[in-house]
């Protein structure tokens, strides 16, 4: 819920001209919650996860949208994915 609330927010200021909040992030961290979040979907679809990064592989954005981003990409992967893939 509280990721929900803050994605509204954050659209509520972009479409009044402001910015989203900007900080480096460590993009392996995230990908490593995102993987989590989603490795019982993917088991259950036969979908197999597996997450390859660089050390201190950073970018600069929003955490939270970042991490919905991953979360995203992985569900679909599992929806439309083939199994053992």
């Amino acid at each position: 819920m509280q990721n929900l609330a803050d994605s509204m927010l954050n659209l509520s200021s972009l479409q009044h001209g402001g910015g989203l909040p900007q900080e480096v992030c460590d993009l392996a961290e995230i990908g490593s919650r995102a993987v989590a979040v989603l490795q019982p979907r993917a088991r259950q679809a036969g979908v197999v996860v597996h997450l390859a990064t660089e050390e201190n592989f950073t970018v600069t954005g929003d955490p939270v949208l970042l991490e919905s981003l991953l979360v995203n990409l992985l569900d679909n992967a599992c929806k439309y994915g083939r199994e053992g893939k």
